[in-house]
């Protein structure tokens, strides 16, 4: 993608976040009476902003999650392995 579809991209969800947060204050605390959207809506504008960074963090907690899948059947094939060995397995 280049530069300028970037900015284009990036200003139209600017603009998706803004609206969505005029309509979302329009409605008042009736709806979110502890503010939590507000955050949430927060943190969707920074995201917009910074792209490149949600797709390093992107990147990073899907590399974190496919270490722990990793981690997990490892355990669980070396269980199983054990199991097998000691006559366990199934029981």
């Amino acid at each position: 993608m280049n530069t300028q579809t970037q900015g284009i991209n990036q200003e139209k969800m600017q603009e998706f976040f803004g609206s969505m947060i005029s309509k979302m204050n329009e409605q008042g605390t009736e709806t979110d009476p502890f503010g939590a959207l507000k955050s949430l809506q927060q943190v969707a504008e920074a995201w917009a902003k910074n792209p490149q960074e949600l797709n390093q963090s992107m990147q990073n907690w899907s590399q974190k999650i496919g270490e722990v899948n990793m981690k997990v059947w490892n355990e669980f094939v070396n269980k199983s392995k054990e199991s097998i060995e000691k006559g366990e397995f199934g029981k």
